[in-house]
């Protein structure tokens, strides 16, 4: 789905939105696998599509990745500055 462009990718997700509200309404639980052209981008992506999901009227909450609760790592100190 991901594309390096923001505004190709946003018209993708948006490509995908009302079809996965419909099967949600239908009760149907759809699982939607985000790819990107570097794939450390996908979580990103998956968040972002989640947003947009809620914002057209999904009836969920975006739930807290365990990811988002570590603690920032600490930056290695640079002994030549």
């Amino acid at each position: 789905v991901g594309h390096p462009n923001e505004k190709i990718t946003h018209a993708y997700l948006m490509n995908w939105v009302k079809p996965v509200l419909d099967w949600m309404e239908q009760g149907l639980t759809p699982h939607f696998f985000c790819h990107m052209p570097d794939d450390q981008l996908a979580p990103h992506l998956a968040r972002r599509f989640q947003t947009l999901l809620i914002e057209s009227g999904a009836p969920f909450e975006v739930p807290v990745w365990p990811i988002e609760l570590e603690a920032p790592k600490p930056e290695q100190m640079n002994l030549f500055s």
